[in-house]
């Protein structure tokens, strides 16, 4: 597994984690920001990399911050 792969699989464990401690499906979640289920399941999976807009749409429905959800620590 190369590196790009393995961040978008770290991404989508991290969008994962905060959605059930939402308590949310994945179908809420497509409902509420926006989109499809399937594309939730793909973004959870580290299958596909999603747009920034939608980084910042599922952030805010999930109320966690993109550098959370990205990795990156304070400078």
């Amino acid at each position: 597994m190369d590196e790009y792969d393995a961040f978008l699989l770290n991404v989508g464990g991290v969008l994962r984690a905060a959605r059930e401690n939402a308590g949310m499906t994945q179908v809420q979640l497509a409902e509420s920001a926006e989109t499809s289920a399937s594309a939730i399941y793909y973004y959870e999976s580290g299958k596909v990399c999603m747009s920034a807009w939608m980084l910042r749409k599922l952030c805010d429905v999930l109320d966690v911050s993109a550098d959370d959800v990205l990795g990156l620590e304070e400078r």
